[in-house]
């Protein structure tokens, strides 16, 4: 799905992707440890974090 949106380049590491969803689990963990509030600076660190990964790994990549 994240290749067919061009999100990811065919070929990254299964590993890679891995960790990205475990970063966005956490993050919504911690966002929303109250669950009547949600910590809007923890999803924009988050989104930051996840970006900021996964482009470092697009650099690394094959080129499409």
């Amino acid at each position: 799905v994240m290749v067919s949106a061009k999100l990811l380049r065919p070929g990254t590491e299964r590993r890679v992707v891995d960790i990205a969803i475990a970063l966005g689990d956490r993050i919504f963990e911690l966002a929303y440890r109250d669950i009547h509030l949600r910590d809007d600076a923890v999803i924009a660190e988050g989104k930051l974090a996840i970006t900021s990964y996964l482009q470092a790994h697009e650099s690394l990549s094959p080129p499409r």
